[in-house]
């Protein structure tokens, strides 16, 4: 774990998010609120344009978490394989998936 370089824009927030963070997440609101991209949003969440099957590939899911200071950050990748009939992690053996199944918690992947 490495803490990220704080910039000028990590000084001010918006709706609890830095300026840089608003930067990336501006374009998308704009999207859904014009309903551009409708039914076909990468973005997993329980929004309208993300109730739709989920698109065939393989997926990079990658969870960022941070303190809202920005100090202290976390992040990791999962990859997930969708075909037309399964989902599946394309590696199950990953710690926390072991020390899941070692407490009786099924893996689930979608």
């Amino acid at each position: 774990m490495t803490k990220t370089k704080t910039t000028f824009y990590d000084r001010f927030s918006f709706g609890g998010f830095s300026l840089r963070q608003t930067q990336w997440l501006l374009p998308e609101l704009v999207n859904v609120l014009t309903k551009r991209d409708r039914g076909q949003s990468a973005l997993w969440n329980d929004l309208p344009e993300s109730q739709h099957a989920p698109i065939p590939g393989t997926w990079a899911v990658e969870p960022h978490l941070a303190s809202m200071d920005g100090q202290v950050g976390a992040k990791f990748e999962e990859i997930l394989v969708i075909t037309e009939n399964d989902a599946y992690w394309l590696d199950d053996t990953v710690p926390h998936v072991l020390a899941s199944r070692g407490k009786g918690l099924a893996s689930v992947a979608a």
